[in-house]
């Protein structure tokens, strides 16, 4: 049977299959297995990674009858994480080929209303970061024609992009052959972009950013006139001013504003390209400047690290965060010690500059190692674009060994030796 056949059957013969009971029946059955098993083979996926379900309901029939596909190492269930799923409309008059997330879990942990909101933005960003691959899918909110019940709405918050096929006009099979290989290719881009920090830190930063007021127009790759700006913040002379401004920032114990951008591709060569101008320089006030730049920056991290977890409901793991740099100083190899929303220790190394996204920053040896030594539990939190007088600043994150992320130049060496007599 191909593809086209699969859901003909399903949109001609579920109306009149609710009017009957749900248990042994015959199109009940079908949804759960012999359409799965038919999909399997027309579309030729492979069940190593991906596991093929349907639904028709359990105890009930279902308002709106389901058929999804989940990658193996991201989830189990279409409630919990990503998936691509076939979400068909209450009147049978059409149905979803949707990239869609699990609304199960959004509502217990956050409720309805809230888990709403969250599970919408991070529709958005996907849409948004995943752009350049949507061509050929609609990302505009879907309709279900559920009347406004709550799971069928979780659904249609959750699209991320997809396809509508009306029941009166379903394409042939090849062709939705096609449309699903072709969504399971955005799929695989958005798990490789979750990267090894999984989706459910992913999700708590995307939800993060939205509180902290993300902006998407935000240049984070050095746009247009940036390198002149970058001069011109080379060769000003750091004002009584500005470091008055830093002053009021420490003192007035205002959390900063952090923009979460995504981690640069690229920081090779992002770095290479830095401007080399020779001045005079007041290594005191700039080393003296510098301090309280980081100082800042960690308050900064401190206070976004307490709210990714409280929107986690884990506001046990948030009390227990704990400025490693100030409370025992600078020898551990890190500067706050956070939590996963599991938790699980997370080791963070904070750099900040005041300087653009393209700025180098330096590590001790001490700091490498440690990454290395905590790989699976340490992340560095570059903050840049620090601005005291508009109380924002930028961040992204890298996590891991930190050698995987960067390169490294030596810049100072120990001499040894003696002077002769």
């Amino acid at each position: 049977m191909d593809m086209k056949n699969i859901f003909s059957k399903i949109l001609l013969e579920y109306g009149e299959a609710k009017t009957q009971k749900l248990a042994g029946h015959s199109l009940a059955r079908y949804i759960r297995k012999e359409s799965v098993e038919a999909m399997i083979e027309a579309a030729s996926i492979d069940t190593d990674i991906y596991k093929v379900s349907g639904s028709a309901g359990q105890g009930a029939w279902a308002q709106i009858p389901w058929i999804s596909i989940l990658d193996r190492s991201i989830t189990s269930t279409p409630t919990h994480g990503y998936d691509i799923i076939y979400l068909f409309n209450a009147d049978m008059s059409g149905v979803y080929l949707s990239l869609n997330q699990g609304w199960a879990h959004f509502e217990n942990k956050y409720g309805v209303k809230l888990g709403g909101e969250y599970i919408k933005t991070i529709a958005k960003y996907w849409r948004r970061e995943l752009a350049s691959s949507l061509s050929d899918f609609e990302t505009t909110e879907i309709s279900l024609k559920a009347g406004g019940r709550q799971r069928p709405r979780g659904y249609e918050l959750g699209h991320i992009c997809g396809k509508y096929y009306s029941a009166d006009d379903l394409p042939d099979g090849s062709k939705m052959v096609s449309d699903l290989r072709d969504l399971i290719g955005v799929f695989r881009e958005l798990k490789g972009r979750i990267g090894p920090q999984g989706f459910d830190r992913k999700n708590a930063e995307i939800i993060a950013d939205s509180i902290v007021e993300y902006d998407p127009a935000s240049d984070v790759s050095g746009g247009e006139g940036s390198d002149q700006e970058l001069k011109e913040r080379i060769l000003k002379d750091q004002s009584d001013e500005k470091d008055a401004g830093l002053n009021d920032r420490l003192l007035s114990g205002v959390p900063a504003t952090l923009n979460l951008q995504q981690a640069p591709s690229a920081l090779r060569s992002l770095r290479g390209n830095e401007a080399r101008l020779g001045r005079k320089i007041d290594y005191e006030s700039k080393q003296r400047r510098q301090m309280k730049i980081g100082l800042l920056a960690e308050k900064a991290v401190l206070d976004y690290e307490r709210r990714r977890l409280k929107l986690a409901n884990r506001n046990d793991l948030a009390q227990k965060i704990i400025h490693e740099s100030i409370e025992h100083g600078d020898g551990a190899g890190y500067d706050i010690l956070s939590f996963t929303e599991n938790g699980e220790k997370l080791f963070i190394e904070v750099k900040a500059t005041a300087g653009s996204i393209k700025e180098a920053f330096f590590l001790s040896r001490n700091e490498i190692l440690f990454s290395e030594k905590n790989a699976e539990n340490y992340a560095l939190y570059r903050v840049y674009n620090v601005s005291a007088q508009e109380k924002t600043w930028s961040l992204y994150v890298l996590y891991g060994d930190i050698r995987d992320s960067v390169e490294l130049v030596p810049t100072t060496f120990i001499a040894q030796g003696s002077v002769a007599d």
